[in-house]
């Protein structure tokens, strides 16, 4: 996962933070309730790997094929490095059109937990689906399977190599193949976020020198007020990095106000309901966070409460990473 340098100081901007969205997640059970992950990553090591083992047989390819134009003639020379450019073209927009609707599925997601309306959960699940489904998707697939191809007719027109090693060639891109289509969106997504939150702060921190800061990299202190019925664990603070919940001591609920219910009896089930519809007791908190709420963040909040409470915990703030992208 990305580290944000300084987090009690500085916050990458949201053009940078949306990025995060595009990354590997795995979902996580906090609670009762499945999170499908918002301000974390997940898998990145074993995307990496896989990525560098497709690289290592594309310069390999890439050598051979080079190697093999030039040995035609200048001629020949030229149109391979032209021919590599293309594939490699391929590759990468290949890649990015598979991933392409990852970050608002991944939003979708997140969504129906917050949702109570069952008609909207439905129409959720059907932009997910619809989503999985785009048109893009598979054309991403057809340019990385069409480069794969094209490559292994590249070596075997250019170069006078015996069917044996053709046959590895065949069987290494059938593996770049997966490579591409199930990692290198991955890895790319996760390289670039990095790449992002490092520019950012080397600029923040030059900006603190000269005295001049973009005021987006600056943490800010954001607040949001949730109710409960049921007590947290909390005596007065509880505390998760830059960030904490107070508890404001008070049990007074306005009319139609959002009220964030366990319900033991109904499975545990944990949902955002009006407050219309619920009977006390209820109770008040303030979620207060400076700079970017993570995932993990999350995490540390729920460190020493039940079931239930970190069900409602892990919601609220999920609510508010919705609503603070």
């Amino acid at each position: 996962m990305p580290i944000i340098q300084h987090p009690s100081d500085f916050q990458p901007t949201e053009d940078s933070r949306k990025k995060w969205l595009f990354t590997r997640k795995f979902e996580q059970k906090i609670g009762v309730l499945n999170f499908p992950g918002y301000y974390k990553t997940d898998g990145y090591s074993t995307d990496s790997f896989w990525f560098t083992l497709a690289i290592s047989v594309e310069i390999v390819a890439v050598f051979i094929t080079i190697l093999g134009g030039f040995s035609k003639g200048i001629g020949f020379g030229i149109g391979s490095v032209i021919i590599v450019g293309l594939f490699v073209f391929f590759d990468v927009l290949g890649a990015k059109l598979v991933h392409k609707f990852i970050a608002e599925i991944q939003k979708t997601k997140n969504a129906i937990l917050i949702e109570s309306d069952i008609n909207a959960i439905k129409g959720h699940q059907l932009n997910i689906a619809k989503l999985k489904n785009k048109f893009s998707k598979y054309l991403g697939v057809f340019l990385i399977i069409l480069s794969s191809i094209l490559k292994v007719f590249a070596i075997f027109i250019l170069n006078r190599f015996p069917l044996p090693f053709i046959s590895i060639m065949v069987i290494s891109y059938l593996l770049v193949i997966y490579i591409h289509i199930i990692h290198s969106g991955f890895w790319l997504a996760e390289y670039n976020l990095r790449k992002s939150f490092k520019n950012e702060y080397n600029i923040f921190a030059r900006g603190k020198v000269s005295g001049s800061i973009n005021p987006e990299n600056v943490s800010k202190l954001r607040q949001m007020p949730f109710t409960t019925n049921i007590p947290l664990s909390i005596n007065n603070i509880l505390n998760s990095g830059p960030h904490k919940i107070n508890d404001l001591n008070t049990s007074n609920v306005s009319q139609g106000s959002r009220i964030f219910v366990y319900n033991p009896e109904n499975n545990g089930m944990v949902k955002v309901e009006s407050y219309d519809n619920q009977e006390g007791p209820f109770y008040n908190y303030m979620l207060s966070t400076v700079g970017v709420l993570t995932d993990e963040d999350i995490m540390g909040f729920t460190h020493g409460q039940n079931t239930g409470q970190a069900s409602i915990i892990a919601l609220a703030c999920l609510d508010f990473q919705i609503q603070n992208p």
